[in-house]
């Protein structure tokens, strides 16, 4: 059976990956509008590359509304 190893990111990495401020980040996670992400441990948050990559490409691809589109 192969493995294939899940390439993680601290917060400051993905969002180096995603050209944005952390800050920006953080603000997507709890409006729920970026990347997955999940916990480790208690404070560490981190992403998974091929996670924030799928989540660039719907954004791309028209995937997602626009950030400053009103939801109703």
């Amino acid at each position: 059976m192969t493995s294939t190893k899940a390439v993680l990111l601290t917060t400051a990495e993905a969002a180096e990956v995603l050209h944005s401020p952390v800050a920006t980040l953080r603000w997507w996670r709890h409006k729920g509008l970026g990347p997955k992400s999940f916990r480790m441990g208690q404070r560490k948050v981190m992403y998974r590359l091929s996670d924030v990559e799928a989540w660039l490409d719907a954004q791309y691809s028209g995937g997602d509304p626009p950030l400053n589109a009103v939801v109703t």
